[in-house]
């Protein structure tokens, strides 16, 4: 039984040239390789807990209190403020230094990365990346309008992850199911939709869509989708010799799991379509 966990990075707007790549990432994991694999990430989790504990504690030291345990109580109230009850890997905050993580230099904040994406390595886990240049879409499509071709984009999308998901477990001779990161509109209007109306083989007609808070796994996925995307987006600036402060990040970051992932380009599906027909 394979367990697809995937979200999505990048704005799915065509005309959102802040964003040129949109995409979905599906972690895919053998139900019997899932403890062990959640047990690594909970560890890492434990460590940055404990790390965030150590830092506030030794900024807590310059102030004299009254005893240790009031320092304690400074020090446990600030990190319930800063971690609340739900907190979790988000790559977007740690690449940026948001909330908990600006105690944090950068140096640190992608170490913390690096050791998200080495647990794919280290438990052999596939993960499958489909994902749309707009510029090359648009170009693909140019004789459409702009609503049309917003609307085939997303049909595109969704299908392409579809039938690659379908196709990986065809290949292994496995059965699988999608486990979604909650509040993606795409998926809400075409992804359960499609899923529920079309029949397949190997693929579980339900979707489950879970908070990512209460899904290592989908924190997982969301770390594989961010800097798949930092890659592309990446790649896609060198192409256009547009400045790229990320690609030396970009590149160390794809490289521990490059390997692993297979990057499907939507407008190159279609075109073998094209052809074959």
């Amino acid at each position: 039984m394979i367990n697809f966990y995937i979200d999505d990075s990048g704005t799915n707007n065509l005309n959102d040239s802040a964003q040129p790549i949109t995409l979905f990432s599906a972690v895919c994991i053998n139900n019997s390789n899932l403890h062990m694999t959640e047990g690594s990430i909970q560890a890492l989790l434990t460590s940055i807990q404990s790390d965030l504990n150590g830092v506030l504690t030794e900024m807590l030291t310059v102030k004299k209190y009254e005893d240790s345990l009031q320092e304690t109580k400074v020090r446990t109230m600030l990190l319930n403020k800063l971690i609340g009850t739900k907190f979790e890997f988000h790559c977007a905050e740690l690449n940026r230094g948001d909330d908990a993580y600006m105690l944090f230099d950068k140096a640190k904040r992608y170490e913390y990365i690096e050791d998200m994406l080495k647990i794919v390595n280290n438990n052999n886990i596939d993960i499958i990346t489909v994902y749309i240049d707009k510029d090359e879409y648009k170009k693909q499509h140019k004789q459409m309008n702009a609503p049309d071709i917003q609307k085939k984009a997303e049909r595109d999308l969704i299908d392409t992850l579809i039938k690659e998901l379908n196709k990986y477990l065809e290949n292994k001779n496995e059965q699988g199911c999608i486990i979604i990161d909650k509040g993606n509109a795409v998926v809400k209007k075409l992804l359960i939709p499609t899923m529920k109306t079309e029949t397949y083989q190997n693929l579980s007609s339900e979707v489950l869509e879970k908070d990512s808070y209460d899904s290592l796994t989908i924190q997982l996925a969301d770390t594989c989708a961010y800097t798949s995307n930092m890659k592309l987006v990446s790649d896609y600036k060198t192409r256009a010799k547009i400045r790229n402060k990320k690609e030396e990040i970009s590149n160390k970051l794809f490289d521990i799991f490059k390997n692993n992932c297979n990057l499907i380009n939507v407008s190159d599906k279609l075109q073998e379509v094209e052809k074959a027909s």
